[in-house]
């Protein structure tokens, strides 16, 4: 049998082998490398039958003197563990497919190369992941230290780490605006946005946090720096924030405040209920608040929360423009307190209102379908006012319900179709 040239690794035994060694990045000679082909290895000896086994030493035996032991019997665990210790993780693989060709497995040993490729590709893209977000962490985080003023920053835009998203978090104090949503913001973030808000001269306008779970807890620590003299904050987003009531007092601290400069507060999907929004009002209603746009959608707003928004409308009519208080539950009354003590330069919006919006977490959005009898499949027989159809063969007919198609208006303001056509 015809040894592959230079066995020991100074070349490789094939084209498709030789890429996967000389183009990977990971370490040949590393433990995580030794554990890796020992697992390849081993379940591809396994499937060789006893002979065929024997047949393996023999020709390991006979070409191969350097990585075997003659003295011991055939058994694929010491075989392989005895060629990695001698040979290495990459010439014992060369071996092992030279062998297992002469041998006429082919199939087995092109199972072992394609498994092998695949590793080492993974590995290698990792350890490039891993690399080149080392080094943008260490870019931006010389970014974050330098006095140029950014009209905009995007945490999710930069490909780094969770950990390097906390460390680039400092370089609000040099931007216009910083959008942080979604970014699985700690504590510490919010102490370090804080102190953001609370330096001389920041030029930081809007600030969107939304889709943190940054809890009462975290928007208490806000509040302290939007109250800050320094602070020139107008625009500020905290939908979806994991908020209640409780934090509705640090808000409506920040509201009253002379050195509030805040226009735009979004608290969209919060569950701050009736008496969060009562806490809010007593701060809408503080000559020094400047609020222009307020966004309570889905905050399980009943007609007793708007009784509060319309006493607050009435107390201080002069900066309010728009309210936002879609998938909450008004009801008539509600809605005719607010009309009434609404000015005409100011827009409400409360659609898609009703009983169900009170319901918390994603709930509030549910609702019922029922069955268009001009559209609906003729083999259907419908029921308790068309929300139930069960077909003529007397089983429950499973979609294929309607041609027409669903629209409506998602609580994010965009139209959406969920699913084409109810078929």
């Amino acid at each position: 049998m015809e040894k592959p040239e230079n066995f020991r690794g100074e070349s490789t035994a094939g084209p498709s082998l030789q890429w996967s060694r000389e183009s990977s990045c990971v370490e040949d000679k590393g433990p995580k490398d030794y554990i890796f082909m020992k697992k390849f290895l081993k379940h591809t000896l396994m499937k060789l039958k006893e002979d065929e086994l024997k047949q393996f030493q023999s020709h390991l035996n006979q070409n191969y003197p350097e990585c075997t032991d003659r003295q011991q019997a055939p058994d694929a665990l010491h075989i392989i563990e005895k060629m990695l210790e001698t040979c290495g993780s990459d010439t014992s693989l060369k071996i092992t497919l030279h062998i297992l060709r002469n041998m006429k497995q082919k199939d087995l040993a092109d199972s072992l190369e394609r498994d092998e490729l695949k590793d080492a590709f993974e590995r290698t893209q990792s350890a490039l992941k891993s690399q080149l977000r080392k080094k943008f962490e260490c870019i931006f985080e010389g970014f974050a230290q330098q006095e140029e003023v950014l009209d905009e920053f995007d945490l999710k835009t930069y490909i780094t780490s969770a950990a390097g998203r906390q460390r680039l978090v400092p370089v609000v104090r040099n931007c216009r605006k910083a959008i942080l949503d979604s970014c699985n913001l700690t504590k510490k973030s919010c102490e370090i946005v804080v102190s953001a808000l609370q330096t001389s001269d920041s030029p930081l306008t809007e600030l969107d946090l939304s889709f943190n779970d940054m809890g009462d807890s975290g928007v208490k620590l806000l509040c302290a720096g939007l109250m800050s003299s320094n602070c020139n904050v107008q625009r500020l987003g905290l939908g979806c924030c994991n908020l209640t009531e409780g934090c509705c007092d640090d808000l409506a601290s920040v509201l009253r405040s002379p050195h509030s400069e805040l226009r735009d507060l979004e608290l969209r999907d919060n569950q701050l209920e009736d008496s969060g929004v009562r806490a809010l009002s007593a701060g809408l209603e503080d000559p020094h608040c400047k609020l222009q746009r307020l966004g309570l959608s889905g905050c399980q707003v009943t007609q007793r929360g708007c009784d509060s928004l319309a006493s607050a409308l009435r107390s201080n009519p002069s900066y309010l423009r728009e309210m936002d208080l879609s998938y909450n539950h008004p009801g008539d009354s509600g809605v005719r307190a607010l009309s009434a003590a609404k000015l005409d330069t100011l827009t409400l919006l409360v659609d898609h209102g009703g009983e169900s919006r009170t319901k918390p977490g994603p709930r509030k959005y549910g609702c019922q379908l029922t069955l268009d009898p001009d559209t609906a499949s003729r083999e259907l027989s419908l029921s308790e006012e068309n929300r139930k159809a069960r077909s003529a063969h007397g089983q429950y007919q499973g979609y294929h319900l309607s041609r027409r198609r669903l629209t409506h208006r998602t609580p994010y303001g965009r139209s959406h179709d969920p699913a084409g056509s109810l078929r």
